[in-house]
């Protein structure tokens, strides 16, 4: 354990912590304290493990902050009312507690501005923002979720720090006091802007670069009329095994003679050579046999689905999630958005 130094005379430890008139004293200091190495990895462990959960901090906030929010959105209008409510709450709180640090907010005219601005933003949310927190997909929002809160989280200690390091060198006035609140307040600042930023990209689709599939050019498709008879029956899936493929008043998708892409019909009327169909938006069509498909025919006919986003006219590539009696749910292939869709809203494009 103990090393002999012939330069010195003295019996060192191995961790060489100090010196010793004899081996017997090294190896005695040694055996209480231990080595010196050994102490100190055992300590940079305990470091690393209190900072590597000190860093999961604002990630889990985030996490949780993140599902909450999700969970609420999926209970339709008393979700959004839920977190309109909420909005406008925790926009008062912040509101009072910043305004605290510079005006009297038991002053009534101050209490009135900050009702109003938080009623503002929580309007806001109800009209706008909450459009857009539907489209974004759980895992996008749950990711800037957890960057907002790490803003907040990291730039506030980061800037108190900085604070810190000021007023110790420096006399501490009035002015320096209200440093200590622009290290919560600038945070909080670039967090809203980052997240306004970031969920404001997903506010529509039909619009939006970032997010915007690949958009399909449909010559037919210029207005949506809703035509009755495609509301009572679900498409026929597959056609029928033995006898005619297909019957009257069937729901399928026939090839439309003006681009080829595959469009929403009933059938009106069958003869020997071709069926008589009626589309979607009322035009009616003499198609041969060989151009009728069911849904199982048409997704399988090598054209691309695409769906007809808000009903606006808007086709995107997509695929199909669940089928309905008259609807069926797709999510959008690029941008991982879902949405319910009527039959009718489904084109096959070359």
């Amino acid at each position: 354990m103990a090393n002999y130094n012939p330069g010195t005379g003295k019996w060192n430890t191995s961790s060489g912590t100090g010196e010793f008139d004899s081996r017997q004293e090294a190896e005695q200091w040694e055996s209480v304290h231990g080595s010196g190495s050994s102490g100190g990895n055992s300590a940079a462990g305990i470091f690393d493990l209190i900072w590597g959960l000190f860093r999961l901090i604002p990630k889990f906030i985030g996490l949780l902050i993140g599902a909450f929010v999700s969970v609420l959105m999926r209970f339709g209008v008393a979700g959004k009312v839920m977190l309109t409510l909420l909005a406008t709450f925790g926009t008062f709180l912040l509101l009072t507690i910043f305004a605290s640090a510079f005006v009297d907010t038991e002053n009534i005219f101050v209490s009135i501005a900050l009702i109003l601005l938080s009623a503002l933003v929580g309007f806001w949310f109800w009209v706008k923002h909450y459009k857009a927190l539907k489209q974004m997909p759980n895992s996008q929002f749950i990711k800037h979720a957890t960057t907002s809160v790490m803003i907040v989280f990291w730039g506030t200690i980061l800037l108190y720090i900085l604070y810190g390091i000021l007023l110790s060198s420096v006399k501490i006035t009035p002015a320096h006091l209200y440093l200590s609140w622009a290290a919560f307040i600038i945070p909080f600042a670039v967090a809203a802007f980052y997240w306004v930023r970031k969920v404001n990209s997903y506010k529509s689709i039909a619009t939006d670069s970032m997010v915007q599939p690949e958009v399909a050019k449909v010559a037919k498709v210029e207005k949506f009329e809703k035509f009755e008879k495609f509301e009572k029956k679900p498409p026929v899936t597959a056609p029928a095994s033995t006898g005619a493929r297909y019957a009257k008043g069937d729901h399928i998708w026939a090839r439309w003679s003006g681009d080829g892409n595959l469009y929403f019909a009933v059938i009106e009327n069958v003869s020997n050579n071709s069926l008589r169909v009626t589309y979607y938006d009322n035009v009616v069509e003499e198609v041969s046999k060989n151009n009728v498909f069911s849904l199982e025919e048409a997704l399988n006919s090598g054209l691309r689905l695409h769906g007809n986003w808000q009903d606006g006219g808007s086709f995107y590539p997509c695929i199909i999630l669940k089928q309905k009696s008259n609807t069926v749910r797709v999510k959008y292939t690029q941008d991982n958005v879902e949405e319910e869709l009527p039959y009718q809203g489904l084109v096959f494009i070359k």
